[in-house]
């Protein structure tokens, strides 16, 4: 059986200009990067067979479109996570208080991320420096929606910011697809 995605990892570097502010954005995502699992709805393809018809919407256990209701493409995506301070606990904030964005997510702009696409956070089973190549995931941490992605320009440098929520989905139903769907995670 032929798997239903596409697996894709984006080429690295290229922010859009030599400048020292370029070189200042290689050093924040590239040499410290995080390296997560994207999925990318590809919208041209619904997958109408998995939605529920009482609630008009996918089936969050779908194996084939993982619950998002598209065929989709899983990506290997290095990036800069930062958490914001109203994501975390803290004594300055009112009890129940929480922030719009738990979080960012800083990437090149060849990543192009969409509007409700998904962002994993996974264990890997080797190296940091190996993942592009070789890496595979292990474990689910977490996962993120993608609420929001801005292409940021400045001075010549130009990288996506992508405003992310907490997401909804079952991890250990997402870690079941992740870990038992045939990819070929290595790229030739």
């Amino acid at each position: 059986m032929s798997s239903p995605f596409l697996l894709t990892t984006k080429k690295t570097g290229n922010w859009g200009g030599s400048t020292g502010l370029s070189n200042r954005i290689d050093d924040f995502i590239v040499k410290h990067p995080t390296w997560m699992v994207y999925i990318r709805k590809d919208q041209r393809f619904p997958h109408a067979e998995c939605y529920l018809s009482d609630s008009k919407s996918p089936d969050p256990t779908c194996d084939v479109c993982w619950g998002l209701g598209y065929k989709v493409q899983l990506e290997k995506h290095m990036v800069r996570r930062a958490i914001t301070s109203q994501a975390m606990d803290s004594p300055l904030l009112s009890t129940g208080y929480t922030g719009e964005y738990p979080g960012f997510i800083y990437s090149s702009r060849r990543y192009y991320q969409q509007q409700t696409d998904v962002y994993i956070d996974v264990e890997w089973d080797v190296d940091n420096q190996l993942i592009e190549k070789f890496g595979r995931p292990v474990r689910i941490i977490n996962a993120w929606v993608v609420d929001e992605s801005v292409m940021q320009k400045e001075s010549g440098a130009t990288f996506m910011a992508c405003k992310i929520q907490q997401s909804d989905f079952n991890l250990k139903f997402l870690e079941h697809l992740l870990l038992n769907t045939h990819i070929d995670w290595v790229v030739p």
